[in-house]
């Protein structure tokens, strides 16, 4: 994992095994948020150990790479990049729910954008379910582009807050 990302108002960082208790507690105040908008995240840091290796695995593969963002010294939440075809890479994001509204994720995408062109990315990618109106605006506040809305497969598991269509953003990284 390469060095940590200090900005003014929290740095992006690896995760550490010692996350492990605040990831918990990230998980107890958002659950509810994340049930609606982020359905496996909950699943995915059940067991912290197995994220961690995933998490170690994809960065050594270049295949992605996951910053914990922290606030003040408090694990606050996630931005991530995963690797795509035609040196692109998709952004994803999630900030605890009692911190949301302060722009942290924007600020997190942002700073996450120099990272990627320096993993040698070109374009980054976001993609949010349409009814989920903060993830778009962190999108548009963090300079990307909306290209398309379209309906996915009703066959894959949705929420109830889903509309099971997708807007896919988009932002070409100046090289």
């Amino acid at each position: 994992m390469e060095a940590p990302l200090a900005e003014t108002r929290f740095l992006l960082r690896g995760w550490t095994s010692q996350d492990a208790v605040a990831v918990d507690d990230i998980v107890n105040v958002s659950r509810a948020d994340f049930r609606k908008w982020l359905p496996t995240l909950e699943v995915d840091l059940a067991d912290f150990d197995v994220f961690l290796d995933r998490v170690r695995r994809c960065a050594s593969t270049g295949t992605g790479w996951y910053y914990c963002v922290e606030v003040g010294g408090a694990v606050v939440g996630q931005c991530s990049i995963e690797s795509r075809p035609e040196r692109a890479a998709e952004v994803g994001y999630w900030i605890r729910s009692d911190r949301t509204n302060e722009g942290l994720a924007t600020l997190a995408v942002l700073a996450l954008r120099r990272l990627a062109a320096g993993h040698g990315f070109e374009r980054l990618v976001i993609r949010c379910d349409e009814g989920n109106a903060r993830s778009a605006s962190v999108a548009r506040a963090a300079g990307f582009t909306h290209v398309r809305t379209v309906g996915i497969d009703g066959a894959l598991s949705g929420t109830e807050a889903q509309t099971g269509r997708e807007m896919t953003w988009q932002l070409e990284l100046n090289m």
